[in-house]
């Protein structure tokens, strides 16, 4: 893993890489997609050749390494441009559990960052404090959790899902989305471990999770788990071979990836349950049924409602949608089907 990260090699492996997906990889996937049957009957050739090219330029990364997100720093110089915002911390919220994982991880609360989407205000600018009335929408990138992305607008995975929610989410006039800090490992520079992503976005409240991944340790298995039935309509198996898992523990002991409810709130090696979730606000949870980790957020989702009511937890599944869908304009018709409910679901709310 990560054995191409130095130059010359890291270059060479990319235009390896890109040279077999263009002129090897794309006709083989096409002639195969054709011939053999596709993982789900609703798939076209085409949706099925760029899984394949997704998941291939994810192994590349793995291969070599992970864009790192442009410094908050070098970010606040064009503040005004890109509507970048500081968010100062909040040491005295981090209390509890929380604190004691942060001691062992040596994580501290420290300042961050973050960037405005929507309207301007009426100084034109994009960052402007919430007039009354106004509901302005917290976002947290995915990205592996919490090993690779950004929340910066040249990241596109961002600017495209948030004006797809200002889209289908009325009630919404605008959306900050939080720089929270990225965790990394051997054989980079270990930083950002647990707790060190909860402690930056600290402040939110209502909970919107779109395929969230919930089960770390990998506890649903077997032949007809969706680990297993799923992998050929999804592309994020190699988030779950260890590095992610290692970059997330820090200091912690392995063991912790599949009891502590903070990481693996899915997880089957957990005790006890009974209480999880008592007190969390109303939840909307998105999967696309194509997922990998589709089992364990059924068991998420369950665990939610015995704790919260079957009221208070809306779960919009998608057939034959794969990871975090609704963030893939070409993943059409279902993207747009599950932005209506998510509006709708924030309607009331």
């Amino acid at each position: 893993m990560f054995e191409f990260r130095h130059q010359p090699l890291k270059t060479l492996y990319f235009i390896y890489t890109c040279f077999t997906i263009l002129f090897i990889r794309v006709p083989y996937w096409t002639v195969k997609s054709r011939i053999v049957p596709r993982p789900r009957p609703s798939w076209g050739v085409g949706r099925q050749v760029v899984i394949h090219t997704i998941r291939a330029g994810t192994a590349a990364l793995f291969k070599t390494s992970f864009p790192r997100p442009v410094s908050l720093e070098e970010a606040s110089k064009s503040a005004d441009k890109l509507g970048f915002e500081w968010v100062e911390p909040t040491p005295e919220l981090i209390v509890g559990d929380i604190r004691e994982f942060a001691k062992i991880n040596s994580v501290e609360a420290t300042r961050t960052g973050g960037f405005w989407y929507g309207r301007k205000g009426s100084e034109g600018k994009l960052g402007c404090k919430a007039e009354p009335g106004e509901r302005v929408l917290y976002y947290l990138h995915g990205g592996g959790h919490i090993v690779i992305a950004s929340a910066h607008p040249s990241d596109i995975a961002v600017p495209s899902l948030a004006g797809a929610l200002l889209q289908h989410c009325p009630t919404i006039s605008r959306i900050f989305a939080l720089e929270y800090r990225l965790s990394s490992a051997e054989p980079f520079e270990p930083s950002g471990a647990f707790p060190a992503a909860i402690i930056d976005i600290v402040a939110g409240y209502t909970v919107l999770l779109i395929s969230p991944t919930v089960d770390w340790a990998i506890t649903h298995t077997g032949p007809e788990s969706s680990m297993v039935r799923n992998k050929d309509t999804d592309y994020c198996g190699n988030f779950f071979e260890g590095y992610t898992v290692r970059a997330l523990l820090g200091k912690m002991p392995p063991g912790d990836i599949g009891t502590n409810a903070y990481m693996s709130p899915g997880s089957l090696r957990i005790a006890n349950t009974d209480g999880m979730f008592k007190g969390f606000p109303p939840t909307c949870i998105v999967v696309g049924e194509g997922e990998i980790a589709y089992d364990s957020n059924v068991t998420f989702r369950d665990r939610m409602m015995a704790d919260l009511g079957r009221d208070k937890v809306t779960w919009i599944e998608s057939y034959g949608a794969t990871h975090d869908f609704v963030n893939l304009p070409w993943f059409e018709p279902e993207r747009t089907n599950a932005l209506k409910e998510i509006g709708a679901w924030m309607n009331t709310i």
